[in-house]
């Protein structure tokens, strides 16, 4: 058993849905806490895999302290403390979203400088990171987006 102090969550508008609608992840459910991508502290420890002081990333609840059982769902991030990245860039673009883009663009599309690629909810978590990946590695970005807000921050942000 493991008891963590929450320090970050990712946007999980997806999972706010009908329960009988299919996904990879479970929709909320009304009455139980929100569980979702985080970084945590450990302040309590049963496990040494995860000893007290270390920060953490996965699936944790949204609240201020939480335990989990067993911590498959974790991971401690080495030399979180000492590092200059900021802890939002574990459920970031060094987490879920990260991986996603850098994988769907270089590992699957293998796609190549010069070539064009479209992208669906380009301002999305991924989205947003295949984009500025593939503009880096030389490739024409095409996508779209569901609001100037969005195309805004697109062109002149990122």
């Amino acid at each position: 058993m493991l008891a963590l102090h929450l320090f970050r969550v990712i946007d999980m508008r997806g999972r706010m849905r009908e329960s009988h609608i299919k996904s990879y992840v479970p929709s909320f459910q009304i009455g139980q806490p929100l569980v979702g991508d985080g970084v945590s502290e450990v302040t309590e420890s049963k496990n040494p895999d995860f000893p007290i002081g270390s920060i953490v990333t996965g699936m944790v609840g949204w609240e201020e302290y939480t335990l989990v059982s067993g911590g498959q769902y974790l991971r401690v991030i080495p030399g979180a403390r000492e590092s200059k990245i900021p802890l939002s860039a574990y459920i970031g673009v060094l987490g879920m979203p990260g991986m996603s883009a850098y994988s769907s663009l270089k590992i699957i599309g293998q796609l190549k400088a010069g070539e064009t690629i479209f992208i669906s909810a380009a301002a999305g978590a991924v989205g947003q990171l295949v984009g500025q990946i593939a503009k880096r590695q030389g490739l024409r970005v095409i996508g779209s987006v569901g609001s100037d807000d969005k195309v805004d921050f697109l062109l002149n942000e990122l």
